[in-house]
C-alpha cells in the first residue's frame, strides 16, 4: 500500500495551486496507464465510445480516489459534481488544449474542484460505482469489467 501511495503523490499535487506540489528536481514526475497519453487521445476515446472510453472512466475514478485519500479534509473532490459532469469539464478542457498530456487537463479541472469538495460522507455510496454500473447495465453488462490492458 505505501508503494502505491508513493507512486500516486505525484499526481495529486499535479494542479493544486497553493498546495504543496510533488515532482522530481528537474519538475518532472511519472504517469502510468492510459492517463499519459494526450487530450486529443482521450477526445478520440470518448467521442468514440467503447472498452478505450471506460479505460479513461475507470482511470479518471482511480486518480480522483487517490485525490481523495491523500488530501486533507477531503471525503470527495467531485463534491456535488456529477460524473458526466465532470467528463463534460474534461471535455472542454482537452477541446481547447488537445496536445496538452491528459493528466495535466484533468488535474487543471481538478483544481478548480478543490473549493467546492466535500469534505465528509454523506453516507450516500460511491457517485462513480453507481455510475459506471448503470453505464455497463445500460451497454448489456451486468457486472463492471474487471479486465485490464
Amino acid at each position: 500500500m505505501r508503494t502505491w501511495v508513493l507512486l500516486l503523490l505525484p499526481f495529486l499535487c499535479l494542479g493544486l495551486s497553493g498546495h504543496a506540489s510533488a515532482r522530481d528536481l528537474n519538475g518532472r514526475y511519472a504517469v502510468f496507464g492510459i492517463g499519459e497519453g494526450s487530450c486529443r487521445d482521450f477526445l478520440e476515446a470518448r467521442h468514440g465510445g467503447g472498452a478505450e472510453l471506460v479505460l479513461y472512466e475507470q482511470w479518471i475514478a482511480g486518480h480522483i480516489s487517490a485525490y481523495n485519500l491523500l488530501l486533507a479534509h477531503t471525503y470527495n473532490l467531485l463534491g456535488d459534481l456529477t460524473p458526466t459532469q465532470l467528463l463534460t469539464r474534461i471535455d472542454a478542457q482537452c477541446t481547447r488544449t488537445p496536445d496538452r498530456p491528459f493528466v495535466q487537463a484533468l488535474a487543471r479541472v481538478l483544481e478548480t474542484l478543490y473549493g467546492q469538495r466535500a469534505n465528509f460522507s454523506r453516507d450516500a455510496p460511491s457517485g462513480w460505482r453507481q455510475w459506471l454500473k448503470a453505464q455497463q447495465q445500460r451497454k448489456g453488462e451486468t457486472e463492471p469489467s474487471r479486465e485490464r490492458r
